[in-house]
């Protein structure tokens, strides 16, 4: 978050007037400036859907300017100890959301969906762009669409993600920036029509 200065006597009038114009918008906040730099243009019917994925994404972009979520978090192998915390206690604790994964010989998420999930995290989070490199965009409503991704299954999802940040004690202030953009995340893939509440685990 930013604040604007006052502007030296010898400045422009021009420029005042712009100062003032600025002082009276307030603060500018990161998601905010997120919106109005980079969200694009879309059509009416669909530009609901679309802004929240990058609204969410552009926000941990322009964050990252200033402090960088994957850093802050431990790097490479503490995303990859989070995603394997966040699937073992989905394969523990969430069956019907596991079964939506492609499982192993013990019924537990595979080691191709765990592994693939870490590098794409890893870029979301601000890391390295392995994810993308290896497997092209990741077009996460498109790669959803072949299994039903109800508010029971939303809900279920973020339970072991945040379940699995406090079993591994991840930073409160990263948690608190990174809770609400994963629950725009996750309500993002629904692909079953219902009343939605607000995303969050219950």
């Amino acid at each position: 978050m930013m604040t604007v200065g006052s502007l030296p006597e010898n400045e422009s009038a021009e420029n005042r007037r712009a100062q003032r114009t600025r002082n009276r918008a307030g603060p500018l906040d990161v998601s905010e400036a997120a919106g109005r730099e980079r969200a694009p243009q879309t059509r009416k019917n669909s530009s609901h859907c679309t802004n929240v994925q990058t609204l969410s994404t552009n926000a941990l972009y322009l964050l990252s300017l200033m402090w960088n979520p994957y850093e802050k978090l431990g790097g490479r192998e503490a995303t990859i100890l989070l995603s394997e915390r966040f699937y073992d206690l989905m394969s523990e604790l969430e069956p019907d959301l596991a079964r939506l994964h492609e499982l192993d010989e013990s019924g537990r998420v595979s080691r191709r969906s765990r592994d693939r999930f870490a590098l794409f995290f890893m870029g979301w989070l601000g890391g390295p762009d392995d994810y993308v490199q290896q497997n092209g965009h990741p077009r996460l409503r498109m790669r959803h669409a072949r299994v039903p991704v109800d508010i029971r299954m939303r809900d279920a999802w973020l339970r072991c993600m945040f379940q699995a940040m406090d079993d591994l004690g991840v930073d409160p202030e990263l948690q608190a920036f990174l809770r609400p953009r994963l629950a725009e995340v996750a309500n993002f893939l629904r692909n079953v029509v219902e009343e939605a509440p607000a995303a969050g685990p219950h």
